[in-house]
Order: C-alpha cells, then sequence, then structure tokens
C-alpha cells in the first residue's frame, strides 16, 4: 500500500463501498496502512456509514493513529445506531460523552486537549467520565477548571459514582484535587411513601439519603477503593437512616477496614 500511495494512488479510494481508510480500520485493524493512508491525505472525516468516522473506528489503544488523526482535524462522528439506546437511559450523547460512556478514553481526552471548547456543549461530562472510568478524560477536564464535586440532579457525585465502581484509576485523579470534598453527602429525604401501606415486602425507610463516596465504596466492595477513601474520610458517619458505612460492606475486608480505629 505505501509502495502504491507513493506512486501516486488516491488516498480516498473506495473499498467494499467505504473510504479505504474507514474499510481498513473497519476490517483490517492495520496501523501502518491507516498511518500511510493519513500521511498521503486521506480524508479524516470520511463518512464510514452510520454517522461513524475514522475516528469512531479506531482502536483506543492505538495512540498514534488517534494522534494522527485529532491532529489532522480529525472529528468523531457518533453512530446513529447508537442515540435511540442511549437516549432511552437518558443519556443524549454529543461526541465526547459518546467516547466516554464507550471507553474511548484516551480518543476523548485528545479530542479535548485539542479543543478545549468542546466539552461546553456537553452537560455531565464530568460525572459520565467518572462513571465510566475514563480517567485520561477526566483528568484533562478538571485540568481546564471542571469541578471534581460535580453531582447529579439527585446529588451523586462523581466520586461517589467512581467509589461504588472501585475505579482506581479515576478515585485517583479525583482524590488528588484540592478542591475535592471527600465527605461530601447526598441530600438528606423525607420519605413520604412511609406511610402508605405496602402492599407486599417492606415499608421503605422513612428517611434516606446523607450517604458518603465511602459508603458508596463499602457498597460496592472494592477494597482498595475503600482503603483509599477511609485515610481522608469519617469513617463513622451516618447516613438518614442512621447506617456507617460498615454496614453496607459486603465483604469481611471491608469490615476490617472500616472497623479499624
Amino acid at each position: 500500500m505505501q509502495k502504491l500511495l507513493a506512486a501516486g494512488a488516491d488516498a480516498d479510494t473506495r473499498s467494499a463501498g467505504r473510504p479505504m481508510l474507514c474499510s481498513t480500520l473497519l476490517f483490517n485493524e492495520q496501523q501502518t496502512a491507516a498511518l500511510a493512508l493519513v500521511a498521503h491525505g486521506a480524508n479524516v472525516n470520511a463518512d464510514c456509514g452510520i454517522g461513524q468516522t475514522p475516528l469512531t473506528l479506531a482502536d483506543d489503544a492505538d495512540h498514534p493513529l488517534i494522534d494522527r488523526l485529532v491532529s489532522r482535524g480529525g472529528r468523531l462522528g457518533v453512530p446513529g445506531t447508537d442515540r435511540p439506546d442511549l437516549a432511552a437511559h437518558g443519556v443524549f450523547p454529543g461526541p465526547l460523552t459518546w467516547a466516554v460512556v464507550h471507553h474511548h478514553d484516551c480518543t476523548a481526552a485528545r479530542l479535548l486537549a485539542h479543543n478545549p471548547q468542546s466539552a461546553q456543549a456537553e452537560c455531565g461530562l464530568v460525572m459520565y467520565a467518572a462513571a465510566s472510568g475514563a480517567k485520561w478524560t477526566l483528568a484533562e477536564l478538571l485540568r481546564r477548571g471542571a469541578d471534581p464535586n460535580a453531582s447529579t440532579a439527585s446529588g451523586v457525585t462523581a466520586l461517589m459514582a467512581a467509589a461504588y465502581h472501585g475505579d482506581m484509576g479515576v478515585l485517583q485523579v479525583l482524590v488528588s484535587q484540592p478542591g475535592i470534598d471527600i465527605n461530601r453527602t447526598t441530600p438528606w429525604h423525607f420519605n413520604r411513601e412511609f406511610f402508605t401501606p405496602p402492599l407486599e415486602g417492606q415499608k421503605p425507610p422513612l428517611r434516606s439519603g446523607s450517604r458518603t463516596a465511602l459508603m458508596d465504596a463499602a457498597l460496592g466492595g472494592s477494597l482498595q477503593a475503600t482503603e483509599l477513601l477511609r485515610r481522608g474520610a469519617y469513617a463513622y458517619e451516618r447516613d438518614a437512616e442512621g447506617l456507617q458505612a460498615v454496614d453496607f460492606a459486603r465483604n469481611d475486608d471491608v469490615v476490617a477496614v472500616l472497623s479499624a480505629r
């Protein structure tokens, strides 16, 4: 391929109905061929079908190719087939949100570094990055001034989401932030349904909320996450039901960490 391109072959010739760059990424996953096509002027924003571009198809572990595509002005196309599925879960993805939800962390981080303004159009990106384990994207967002204590409408913070999933990479990024509030709690709620006779099962709690990231780490069962947060968090804080972090623990090792004085 390199010899043909050097001899003047069209880098945007089509294969299997798609631009060669798209076909190479979709079927062959050959880094050398893809880099050669880009170097010889292949369209980095070629239509690869259903709204995809070469960046959509690039392997997120292929950092040199991603860097080359981004530096040439490559945009990330969101597959049209993914939009309805994500919308059904309340996610309306822009390119960066789609990338972190689909674990294209390197791609999202490189795009954000190349165009910092791109994050402004995508609400909740800090939360999506934290919940999806996108530590590079999260670090880039925070470096650009994003709030490390960002939360959902219900008060769940990025730290709480990462703690529950036990994602150490994201947790280490967050706890290293000077402004992180490791002991922030979710809002306290009075549950009016407590006074409604239950048709089956137990009554809901009279009060809910006031949970911390440490409680979420214990509930998620991650020993490492619990140990990390235990160093700076209030271990004996109680939630609205009067439960401490140890009451959420699911294994003996986590219980031991939270019970130590």
